[in-house]
């Protein structure tokens, strides 16, 4: 079975989701929300794929980090994620907080 393909035309673009995420962040502090549920960290069913865009289905991902995998279709495979520009956006915006977001950029799955 041909694995699915991003439809032409889609673009990648990181800067968006964190120019998004931190313009939220601005907005619910004044706000008065104490607390909020910021996208997803992790979606391993979602893998990037750097050299071919059409399957590169972390573009329809909300995750803060990108999946990458050992090999790109099969789900059992190892896989690693690295912060996406909206992991930076969240971190930024923590700095100073308990310190959650400010550990290693990379880990290993499975």
């Amino acid at each position: 079975m041909e694995p699915l393909r991003v439809k032409p035309g889609h673009v990648r673009n990181e800067r968006e989701q964190a120019d998004h995420l931190a313009r939220l962040l601005r907005v619910f502090g004044p706000a008065g929300i104490q607390g909020a549920h910021v996208y997803t960290f992790i979606a391993p069913g979602l893998p990037h794929h750097p050299s071919r865009p059409e399957y590169d289905y972390d573009m329809a991902s909300y995750s803060l980090v990108k999946t990458l995998r050992e090999r790109h279709h099969d789900e059992a495979s190892q896989y690693r994620f690295e912060p996406k520009r909206s992991f930076v956006a969240l971190a930024r915006h923590n700095r100073g907080q308990a310190g959650i977001f400010t550990g290693p950029a990379t880990e290993t799955g499975r």
